[in-house]
């Protein structure tokens, strides 16, 4: 097969597992809102698979599993982590105070490309929490740094952009310079806040997301004005440092949400037709491929 044709075949392929990831988004979400309360048997069809709540699964204490030692340890590490230390780098980024505050080092480093990418991660395992347990302390915690970084999203007043580190980096990536990850630690925020909002009900996280989605939009709508295809793929795919992470996943599912045709648009983008035509036509190449750059 010619490079062309296989290339168009990569494309059809691409938007037919497009439509497919949203139709089993829907059903899902559908299901979500439908079933009371599931069982093993629906309409007298045994053993058919149905969402379930953490709230409806409860641990307890067994010699035959770790779960609920495991479950109280990473509690304990939640409350563990200060929440003034999550936030150094965010404030930093907003020219806010910082005095008596110690950073934390590696990854979080304030020099770090994706610093501030663990606070997000933070935020999604606190509204878990509080569903997994009812940990309501936990809750209160993940509130507050929600304010705190709303507090700085407003200071940066950009739009909506929202990071621990300058929207310079997205610039960065435009100019295919040196530049870890904006857009993988851009969309692990926006689940955080979005975990926030759908996991425990508060609506300013949900605020924060169509802010930050907004900003995302405009600033692809200038890439696409202002560069060729070819130097948004290379933007995007060309280097693992550039890793975008589950960006797609994440925008497909919030047109799932609002069907707001931006947000299908917008993770069309990120989908690399090259890598998804291969799996569907069950070419297995993954050895050596970079999960966090394909894999949400």
């Amino acid at each position: 097969m010619q490079d062309k044709e296989l290339n168009t075949a990569f494309h059809l392929i691409q938007h037919i597992m497009q439509y497919m990831i949203i139709f089993t988004f829907l059903v899902f979400v559908h299901s979500l809102h439908s079933a009371a309360v599931p069982s093993s048997t629906v309409d007298n069809v045994p053993n058919q698979f149905l969402p379930f709540y953490l709230q409806e699964v409860h641990l307890i204490n067994s010699i035959h599993s770790p779960s609920l030692a495991g479950q109280q340890l990473n509690q304990a590490y939640l409350d563990l982590l200060p929440v003034d230390r999550l936030l150094y780098t965010y404030y930093v980024n907003a020219n806010l105070s910082v005095e008596g505050i110690e950073p934390l080092g590696g990854w979080e480093s304030p020099t770090s490309d994706i610093r501030g990418v663990f606070l997000a991660f933070y935020l999604q395992a606190s509204a878990k929490a509080y569903l997994a347990y009812n940990n309501t302390q936990q809750l209160s915690k993940a509130q507050y740094l929600v304010e705190q970084l709303y507090r700085v999203q407003k200071l940066l007043n950009e739009s909506g952009f929202l990071a621990a580190w300058p929207s310079e980096h997205l610039r960065k990536l435009e100019r295919l310079e040196k530049v870890w990850a904006p857009i993988y630690c851009y969309e692990k925020l926006l689940r955080g806040l979005s975990d926030m909002y759908t996991l425990t009900g508060l609506t300013l996280a949900g605020q924060m997301v169509h802010d930050m989605l907004n900003y995302l939009y405009t600033w692809m709508i200038h890439c696409m004005n202002t560069y060729p295809t070819s130097h948004w793929h290379a933007m995007i795919f060309s280097t693992l440092d550039y890793e975008y992470g589950g960006i797609s996943e994440f925008l497909y599912e919030q047109y799932g949400l609002t069907s707001d045709q931006r947000f299908f648009w917008m993770a069309q983008q990120f989908d690399d037709g090259q890598f998804l035509g291969a799996l569907a036509l069950n070419m297995d190449f993954l050895t050596g491929v970079h999960a966090n750059s394909h894999v949400p």
